[in-house]
């Protein structure tokens, strides 16, 4: 097959949304769960704790996807879980903070964790597919994408903070969702073959 290599343009849109996204959706959530466990200090440990660990074993999961050669489907698979996740958090965190409002704080951290789990699981698998389909496409970019998300990701902590400050937090995840997609759109499909 003719070679196709994955231009700079695109390398630039997948890195810096993922980066972007996953820290727009990380700063909300610790912010939504002040509410919840009353304390910022609380929400703070337990959110990012949470989105570590299980993004964590979302980029562990992600290898399976690698291992049978369709990074792009894991990618598909992830941006699709996260949408529907988020989506259905948007409705769902008030009535189940609320539900557990008066619980202890030991069950309100285990709910935390129970909550942020499957959403941080899927943010885990887009970077490393990414990753994976640049590095058979055009392998020199590698260390552009690496610095291209680190950097996005230090602005998108501080922006995301000030969207939602003044559109409030539901568009910031509303973004969120969006940068994901654009993230799945920019990369090459698994017809475009090195």
């Amino acid at each position: 097959p003719q070679r196709r290599s994955i231009s700079q343009f695109q390398l630039v849109i997948c890195f810096a949304a993922i980066g972007l996204a996953f820290l727009f959706i990380e700063m909300v959530f610790i912010q939504r769960f002040v509410l919840f466990l009353h304390q910022p200090i609380y929400s703070a440990v337990a959110v990012l704790t949470s989105f570590l660990i299980f993004a964590a074993l979302g980029a562990t999961w992600a290898h399976r996807f690698s291992q049978r050669g369709r990074p792009a489907q894991g990618i598909v698979f992830a941006v699709v879980g996260i949408c529907l996740i988020a989506t259905s958090y948007v409705a769902a965190l008030g009535p189940v903070f609320n539900l557990f409002s008066a619980s202890s704080l030991l069950i309100r951290l285990g709910v935390t964790s129970l909550l942020v789990a499957p959403l941080a699981f899927c943010m885990g698998m887009p970077f490393p597919l990414a990753l994976v389909r640049v590095a058979a496409v055009q392998p020199t970019f590698l260390p552009w994408a690496w610095a291209i998300n680190s950097s996005a990701s230090v602005v998108s902590a501080v922006l995301a903070m000030i969207l939602a400050v003044h559109f409030g937090f539901t568009l910031v995840v509303l973004l969120a969702m969006a940068l994901y997609v654009l993230a799945l759109l920019s990369l090459p499909k698994n017809g475009q073959r090195v």
